[in-house]
């Protein structure tokens, strides 16, 4: 930012974002400045060898009859892309390390809360009609501990109803080998 008066005359500067580069500060460059202040328009931009300079100024009027100065904002855009371009790959970069963390801590905690299901559905595939003694370890208060528990007793309810099928069909088996006298 900056004030200019006439030109040629060296403008003060009233504040600045950041330090430029001395090859960059438009305040230095008189003949960037004797452009702005010549120029009608109250915006525009500048080609200058450092790049385009966006500018715009708000003119004002002499305190006591002489030449207007000119209040002047200008800025680099290149520049201002720069930043932002960084900022943005700096960002990306966050979010995709951030992003593979999420992922491989969201894939062990739902290996660690899925394994009791694990553990019912791999116990329910090793059981056969021969062999319903295998039960599923009951820990903790939750609904896998439920489900598992309910299970269990289904299973003990077919091991019931297997074993009372078997003396059934070994009676039923015994009577039919038995001779029927008359």
């Amino acid at each position: 930012l900056g004030m200019t008066g006439r030109p040629g005359d060296k403008p003060g500067v009233i504040r600045q974002r950041r330090e430029l580069p001395q090859d960059i500060a438009l305040w230095q460059d008189d003949a960037s400045l004797a452009r702005i202040h010549a120029s009608k328009d109250s915006f525009g931009t500048l080609d200058r060898p450092q790049g385009e300079v966006r500018w715009a100024k708000v003119v004002i009027g002499p305190s006591t009859g002489g030449q207007p100065g000119a209040f002047v904002v200008a800025f680099h855009p290149e520049r201002e892309r720069a930043v932002a371009d960084k900022t943005f790959w700096t960002l990306l970069a966050l979010s995709g390390v951030a992003l593979l963390m999420t992922t491989g801590i969201g894939w062990a905690v739902a290996g660690r809360i899925l394994a009791p299901v694990r553990l019912v559905r791999t116990t329910a595939a090793e059981l056969t009609e021969q062999d319903l003694t295998r039960r599923i370890p009951v820990e903790g208060r939750d609904d896998i501990a439920a489900l598992a528990e309910t299970f269990n007793a289904m299973l003990d309810r077919l091991e019931r109803a297997f074993a009372a099928q078997r003396v059934f069909v070994d009676d039923a088996g015994h009577e039919l080998r038995t001779p029927i006298t008359i």
